[in-house]
């Protein structure tokens, strides 16, 4: 059973042991009731099992050598001090030990063995003395990767491949043969034992060898950005209105955003508040780390402003280091809405989809328009998610978007534009009446000239 996803500590899923059968001697084995739903995880979490073996027999015995067979979608660690501690040696697909992760397909420890003991009988399973089991735990931790093609559901089967009895001697266990698990095809491992896992109880194959799941949760951060004042003017008709139907009936991996993309209409010198925010589609909580800025000619960025220090904006030359020199600066980068600058725990966390809203975090920029007021080009301002991670701070893929990466129709980038008002004033002068005196008399001429005539 999982006891623990990367840091986070899993109690739910311990076997609650109903020994009445075994007691009253209808049955061989007790009932462990515990869930066997898929625990959700991400791609690169780090998921560690615990083992327990019980004695339901009547004579103490020892594990000597329990297999843990490895899917696809689960890389061993040796360098794990969990798997260091619990003594986990690789095995091929021949069943000899290798120091190939890539050739692994299976593990085995002796942790449990009388001949590990440091002491005499601290492995020693006790026989069953009618109300309690005793038992011994081994733990083991896996890394999730992905493999193309990509099950959603990863079944990890473990067994016990050798016992003894108090004495070390050879013993035949009443109701299971060691080292026989029968591991399903790639095919149809995932889907192992699914028509059984709403029960309570799930046996394994023997009384032997159990199994455990986790499901991929999917992990999806959006971007969107908008301009929300110029100067000391709230814009509020270009927040984004969300339309979330794609991801309830599945007929999309994200939203619809309604918002105007036409561009706001600013003068020279204008000083431009975008807001970016970052929305959370998926099923994992997750921190949008870092937050990238490009700086397009026409704008300037303000190091001094308020708003710009408020939400950490640093500037980076196009190699992507730090400048402090603005006329080097190409893009700006805040890490403001990461886990390590919460001021409270969870602050920055942005909830996954609960089936009905979007959860989000903002961060704001601000620039000046240095654009002439001659200009009647379109200032494109772009952003993205240059780094995210899950709720404990480790690296996640997103699954429709890659971070720090510009590639057109991906979800976690957004651009703005602004326009300068054109300005052009030209004069002209015409005569357009003549008023004459002459004895007395006034003589009212019009020309009838306009300026496009050009009189002289």
């Amino acid at each position: 059973f999982i006891t623990k996803v990367n840091d986070n500590v899993i109690t739910n899923r311990e076997p609650q042991v109903d020994i009445t059968n075994l007691a009253n001697g209808t049955d061989t084995t007790a009932i462990y009731n515990h869930t066997k739903e898929p625990v959700k995880v991400t791609i690169g979490s780090v998921v560690e099992y615990t083992i327990r073996v019980y004695n339901e027999g009547q004579v103490d015995g020892y594990v000597e050598e329990i297999k843990d067979h490895i899917p696809d979608q689960l890389e061993f660690l040796p360098e794990n001090a969990t798997n260091q501690e619990y003594r986990w040696v690789m095995l091929d697909e021949n069943g000899n030990v290798t120091q190939n992760v890539e050739e692994a397909v299976a593990i085995r420890t002796d942790y449990l063995s009388k001949a590990n003991e440091q002491t005499a009988g601290e492995n020693e399973i006790p026989a069953f003395d009618g109300q309690n089991l005793a038992y011994k735990d081994v733990k083991v931790a896996f890394r999730v990767i992905e493999t193309d093609p990509m099950p959603s559901k990863i079944t990890n089967i473990a067994d016990i491949s050798d016992f003894t009895d108090d004495d070390g001697n050879e013993v035949p266990d009443r109701d299971s043969e060691e080292d026989n698990v029968d591991v399903p095809s790639d095919e149809d491992l995932p889907n192992y034992k699914d028509d059984e896992s709403e029960q309570d109880y799930v046996p394994g194959q023997q009384d032997d060898d159990d199994f455990e799941k986790v499901e991929i949760a999917e992990f999806d951060l959006t971007l969107r950005k908008f301009i929300t004042a110029v100067n000391n003017s709230e814009i509020t008709n270009r927040i984004p209105q969300v339309d979330v139907t794609p991801l309830i009936d599945g007929s999309g991996t994200t939203a619809i955003y309604n918002h105007p993309k036409d561009p706001v209409l600013v003068s020279n010198g204008n000083i431009v508040t975008y807001t970016i925010r970052v929305y959370n589609e998926g099923e994992v909580a997750g921190y949008a780390s870092r937050i990238k800025d490009d700086i397009p000619e026409g704008l300037e960025f303000l190091p001094d402003n308020e708003t710009n220090q408020e939400y950490r904006w640093v500037m980076l030359d196009e190699e992507g280091n730090v400048t402090e020199n603005i006329e080097e600066a190409v893009a700006l980068e805040t890490d403001y809405l990461s886990k390590e600058q919460e001021q409270e725990e969870g602050a920055n966390l942005i909830a996954p989809f609960d089936g009905e809203n979007l959860d989000y975090r903002d961060v704001k920029i601000a620039f000046r328009v240095i654009e002439p007021n001659t200009s009647d080009r379109i200032l494109i301002n772009k952003a993205q998610i240059s780094e995210d991670t899950d709720e404990d701070g480790n690296d996640v893929k997103d699954r429709d978007s890659t971070p720090d990466e510009w590639n057109e129709g991906e979800d976690d980038q957004d651009i703005e534009k602004v326009k300068v008002q054109y300005f052009d004033l030209s004069l002209r002068k015409w005569v357009t009446q003549a008023i004459v005196n002459k004895n007395g008399e006034e003589t009212i001429i019009d020309t009838g000239h306009k300026a496009e005539d050009d009189p002289e």
